[in-house]
């Protein structure tokens, strides 16, 4: 597998490729969650909002990971592993949360070994427990590039977070509250465009381990 700065430049290309589907996801995440963190939704009103965006994060990651894998040529498997996914999902978060809370690094080796799960389960028609099986497994000695891949999709949303926290009650106190906003949208602008970069990432990685016709005239 080559290094980081192939996965990185196949991502590019496959981000370029879908790039109004992707703005429209982005739009969509991104004004969600500024709403909430600008506390324009508050309550009942602020939970019901962020359970829709949960489940509309793992509903656009399913599809567009969906979408990408047919647009490169892969035979995707024609009923729908949504319900699937979203147990897959359930598994992985808790696994890698785990991980992360005790000793950080595990957290992370789990990040890369599970990242071509998805477009796994999507194409091999296996299930949820046999695709995460077999993704640890052909991701074997690849961690380090695909774990550097990742921190440096990441970078930019988590530093734009992690700044927008450690300023939070200044920001509201020292700007007009519709400049405040504004940064508030910006932020998450970039978490969530990490975050979809990230899916991609994902479908690049499974392209480096799975061959299809398409690939030579999308990547080369």
């Amino acid at each position: 597998m080559s290094d980081a700065g192939h996965v990185i430049r196949r991502t590019g290309r496959l981000l370029r490729r879908h790039a109004a589907r992707v703005a429209l996801a982005l739009v969509a995440l991104a004004g969600g969650y500024a709403t909430i963190d600008a506390g324009l939704v508050t309550g009942e009103g602020e939970r019901a909002m962020m359970l829709f965006l949960s489940i509309l994060t793992l509903v656009l990651q399913y599809a567009l990971t969906r979408a990408v894998l047919g647009d490169l040529g892969y035979s995707v498997t024609a009923r729908s592993r949504l319900l699937a996914f979203f147990g897959m999902s359930l598994v992985t978060v808790l696994a890698t949360a785990v991980g992360l809370l005790l000793l950080v690094v595990p957290g992370l080796i789990l990040l890369a070994r599970w990242s071509t799960t998805l477009p796994l389960l999507l194409t091999s028609g296996e299930g949820v427990f046999a695709c995460l099986s077999r993704g640890f497994q052909e991701t074997r000695g690849r961690t380090s590039p695909i774990l550097l891949a990742f921190l440096i999709i990441y970078a930019p949303g988590l530093a734009a977070m992690a700044g927008l926290l450690l300023a939070w009650d200044s920001l509201w106190l020292s700007l007009p509250e519709t400049s405040a906003i504004g940064l508030v949208a910006v932020a998450n602008l970039a978490l969530e465009a990490s975050r979809i970069a990230g899916w991609y990432a994902s479908v690049a990685i499974f392209t480096l381990f799975h061959d299809s016709p398409k690939l030579g005239e999308i990547f080369e």
